[in-house]
């Protein structure tokens, strides 16, 4: 949409802003609560003093897109502990949606936070649309609809890499560096919980023809650092998680879980209702933290690994 300007919002646009809130929320939500309800609703959430305690709070943005004066979108975002960024209130006037004030402000609300690392919000999980849009823009669903103090609500993260880090999906030639990167995983990391026959038994299992093959078959992805060298891969078959590496010296920077995202966003587009992986017991409490489950402990050769599986929600 030509002419709109993105910007911190005054006290003097406090009125507009309510506006866009209240009419937004009865165009979304009337339907699911009640227009009494939402009045209710948005007379607490949105009330006008509320709203003007948080214009200039320390580590908060609060957005407003306008155009020619008219305040037509709103978006707030909080930065908290360990470069987690909690986005809130992202709301566009409903006789002006689908034109990308939603996208335009996503951006400006999640940019320039110094360490940010995570990005997280509620939906409503009755609410398509939204859940649509924050999926088309990175974000996934950690779990089950939680219920709040009002209504249930769903919520979805998006993890981001480090600066200088960087995720594309991996290309055919480049089997040998992703090769690398296992290789170095299992020798430095997997090394340290199994003995070196089980090592050995993994390694063997490995070739560049096979990972070739499954550059192929498989969606796969990498992370790169600002040399674009691979330091991290991870894949998804259409059915349960492959090969979710990172280089020892590249562990401890989430970038395992940037690789997670892209994965379970390739479960859900392809419908699944679980997503299971073969773990090795070093990977086993990574998995636990992104909500899997053991199922079963099993031997592989002489490798002890872990059958896990995660429900995945109905979006």
């Amino acid at each position: 949409m030509q002419g709109v300007v993105i910007r911190e919002a005054a006290p003097a646009d406090i009125p507009a802003v309510r506006r866009v809130l209240v009419d937004t929320w009865h165009a979304t939500y009337d339907h699911l609560f009640g227009p009494e309800r939402v009045t209710a609703i948005t007379d607490d959430w949105h009330a006008e003093d509320r709203l003007r305690q948080a214009i200039g709070r320390p580590g908060h943005r609060f957005l407003v897109a306008e155009t020619e004066g008219l305040i037509l979108a709103t978006a707030s975002s909080t930065l908290g502990a360990n470069g987690r960024l909690r986005l809130d209130r992202l709301y566009v006037d409903p006789r002006v949606q689908g034109v990308g004030l939603g996208t335009g402000l996503l951006a400006a609300a999640v940019s320039n936070w110094p360490d940010l690392r995570l990005i997280d919000l509620e939906v409503e999980p009755r609410n398509g649309p939204a859940i649509a849009f924050y999926r088309r823009h990175g974000f996934v669903p950690e779990g089950a609809p939680k219920s709040g103090c009002v209504q249930e609500h769903l919520i979805m993260h998006r993890h981001l890499p480090p600066p200088g880090f960087s995720i594309r999906p991996a290309e055919p030639g480049e089997a040998e560096p992703v090769l690398a990167v296992i290789r170095a995983a299992i020798t430095g990391t997997n090394a340290a919980d199994y003995p070196p026959e089980a090592i050995d038994f993994m390694l063997a299992e490995l070739s560049p023809a096979a990972i070739s093959a499954h550059l192929v078959q498989w969606d796969v992805w990498v992370v790169t650092d600002r040399e674009g060298t691979i330091c991290g891969t991870g894949a998804f078959d259409g059915a349960r998680v492959r090969q979710l590496f990172v280089t020892p010296a590249m562990q401890g920077r989430r970038l395992g879980c940037v690789l997670m995202d892209a994965i379970e966003r390739a479960a859900l587009d392809a419908g699944l209702e679980r997503l299971a992986v073969r773990s090795s017991v070093t990977a086993e409490p990574f998995y636990e933290a992104r909500g899997f489950t053991v199922l079963e402990r099993f031997a592989w050769g002489p490798a002890t690994m872990v059958a896990m599986e995660r429900r995945l929600p109905a979006v």
